[in-house]
């Protein structure tokens, strides 16, 4: 329920005061929570946008999601979210398998995180799980070939998605972009 009140005329400011009086505390509280609500969201837009930043670190965490789900779009596309692709590519990068523990460091997830990743790998047929012979308790997991595949198409859909950002800035554009990305990070 929503009242107006309006400096436009009496009759209006009488009837919206007729009609404040019949609430019952409910709506009262209702109304109070949505003011309050309301304000606080003007309130947060103002400071994340008016900053001593001029709005910059907004501006980049705003970009930065844009892009994220653009990357989950392509890669979900080839069926692969960017958490499988990352792990694809440490266990592509490596000569051997990787124990559970060193892909939770390359990750830097906790291993419990790796145990469910490497779980979704394996029931999509990407990865598998085998013992460590220098230590029997350890678990390393391994690409399949048709993990190397997907990493593969993950690596095009990827470079699809930076043609995109390179087609809308030009090099010098791009440069920029980088350094003041790096100066601003210190």
């Amino acid at each position: 329920m929503s009242i107006l009140i309006s400096d436009q005329g009496s009759a209006r400011r009488a009837l919206a005061i007729q009609r404040l009086a019949e609430l019952n505390e409910s709506e009262v509280r209702g109304i109070i929570l949505y003011k309050n609500n309301v304000e606080l969201k003007q309130s947060v837009e103002c400071v994340t946008r008016t900053g001593p930043d001029g709005g910059a670190l907004v501006a980049v965490l705003e970009a930065a999601e844009q892009l994220e789900n653009r990357l989950e779009e392509a890669l979900g596309a080839v069926g692969l979210s960017i958490s499988k692709f990352d792990a694809l590519e440490q266990l592509m990068q490596c000569e051997r398998p990787l124990t559970l523990g060193d892909l939770a460091g390359r990750l830097r997830c906790v291993r419990s995180n790796v145990t469910q990743l490497v779980d979704r790998l394996e029931a999509d047929g990407l990865g598998k799980r085998g013992t460590c012979s220098e230590d029997r308790r350890a678990i390393r997991a391994k690409l399949t070939s048709l993990g190397q595949e997907r990493h593969a198409a993950g690596v095009l859909a990827i470079r699809a998605v930076q043609q995109e950002i390179a087609d809308r800035i030009d090099p010098a554009q791009r440069a920029e972009l980088v350094r003041l990305m790096r100066l601003a990070l210190g």
